[in-house]
């Protein structure tokens, strides 16, 4: 799954430049907002940046999958996650 940009990065020196590194992204969907959040590590390509970033659209590209997972409801804290896979995306 994908968030949609309106304008792809025009510096390299951008944290969302093609040369960095963006892994484990996790989507989730806000039904208070109507809108997508996504989580995720940025890095530059010799992995020495490490930031978290987040990405809020209205809309998501693709087929989504459940991957760990971290929620709140009445203010009690719950992780989804799967014992079937580690680093690796579960198959769909």
């Amino acid at each position: 799954m994908a968030l949609a940009s309106a304008s792809p990065p025009k510096k390299t020196n951008d944290d969302l430049a093609c040369e960095n590194v963006i892994e484990r992204p996790k989507v989730i969907y806000n039904a208070k907002t109507g809108k997508f959040a996504m989580w995720l590590h940025q890095d530059s390509p010799d992995y020495q940046a490490a930031h978290s970033g987040v990405v809020i659209s209205d809309t998501h590209i693709g087929r989504s999958t459940e991957a760990p997972a971290v929620f709140q409801p009445d203010g009690k804290y719950y992780l989804i996650g799967s014992s079937c896979t580690g680093w690796k995306p579960n198959a769909i």
